[in-house]
């Protein structure tokens, strides 16, 4: 599920979505295929979460034509669609290992 936010140049204080009421100053989760044929509309603005990734993968090629187009992004597929708006992975940092320390006698 993604959620929903009207954006800073938004005018419009409440909108009506099959997933319930949104007002302004507030945010609704979404379903994610909703969340993507709305994302040209520069009224909202959209967070998607990692548990998103398995829908925006299985974006049909009718959509990802729209939004090539809506996005700006000419080579967009399936995995740049993921990269683009999926907050991006933390790598885990390596865990120094402590030195060891030989006792000389």
């Amino acid at each position: 599920m993604a959620l929903v936010q009207f954006s800073s140049a938004s005018n419009i204080g409440r909108l009506e979505t099959p997933f319930g009421l949104l007002r302004r100053n507030a945010t609704l989760e979404v379903g994610t295929d909703w969340a993507i044929a709305k994302i040209g509309d520069r009224n909202l603005m959209f967070t998607f979460e990692e548990s998103d990734r398995d829908a925006l993968g299985e974006v049909s090629e009718k959509q990802l034509v729209i939004l090539r187009k809506q996005l700006d992004q000419e080579d967009l597929d399936t995995k740049a669609l993921s990269l683009l708006l999926l907050p991006q992975k933390k790598k885990a940092s390596p865990k120094k290992k402590p030195k060891k320390t030989s006792a000389l006698k």
